[in-house]
């Protein structure tokens, strides 16, 4: 239903990117990963996005 609706698709990209950047802060946030905010964000984008991937 949502690969065939161009409003739920962009909502479900919304989504993810909105999950993603809290994913990101969450990461960061976290003293015991040394990780610089970049690496955060693509680790928690990969995550998000391997969903929308699988699903395909």
């Amino acid at each position: 239903m949502i690969d065939e609706s161009p409003a739920l698709r962009e909502y479900e990209e919304s989504m993810r990117l909105r999950h993603a950047e809290s994913l990101a802060t969450a990461l960061a946030a976290d003293p015991d990963l040394l990780q610089t905010p970049t690496a955060c964000r693509t680790i928690a984008r990969f995550a998000i996005d391997a969903y929308s991937l699988a699903r395909g």
